[in-house]
């Protein structure tokens, strides 16, 4: 990996005077049952080339270097390695079944989708599609759909649609 500074023994970042809680067993232990994981009432984690290098109690002093950056955490909670990767069982269900849009480059492309799901779709069926970002096209839908936006934080409904679907 290139990098515009020399290299150096210390670490890049520290974060220390943390309460510090650890997931440091391995995956065969933990399902055998094991929860003793580390806890630090003040630890550190030392951070290199954007990976974990260290973690332990006290201040981390040994990793912190001229260039180090250094955040006190002043006693905050740090979950090291914490990749929050959830999903919404419902919603990941449903779009299972929906048109996959977050690719559509145009308005077209995506009528074009919705075209050919209608064509294998059963007679009063109702169709939707996810995940279209609006700011790649300038045209909103107008067959009768649901379509989300990729962050599932709004939809847009043709004026066919029907309207029963919503509760009253």
């Amino acid at each position: 990996m290139s990098s515009s500074k020399p290299w150096s023994p210390h670490a890049d970042l520290v974060v220390h005077h943390a309460r510090i809680h650890t997931v440091d067993l391995p995956i065969e232990e933990i399902r055998r049952g094991r929860t003793d994981f580390a806890t630090y009432d003040d630890g550190y984690v030392a951070v290199k080339d954007k990976t974990i290098i260290a973690v332990g109690p006290g201040d981390g002093g040994a990793w912190i270097g001229p260039d180090t950056d250094v955040i006190d955490a002043q006693g905050h909670v740090l979950l090291p390695g914490l990749v929050d990767s959830h999903m919404h069982a419902q919603f990941s269900g449903e779009g299972m079944l929906n048109i996959d849009l977050r690719d559509v480059p145009s308005a077209q492309a995506m009528f074009d989708q919705i075209a050919r799901r209608a064509a294998a779709t059963p007679a009063g069926q109702f169709i939707q599609g996810q995940y279209w970002n609006e700011l790649l096209w300038e045209n909103g839908p107008s067959p009768p759909a649901t379509i989300w936006t990729r962050s599932l934080r709004s939809t847009r409904c043709s004026s066919c649609a029907p309207v029963s679907m919503w509760p009253a």
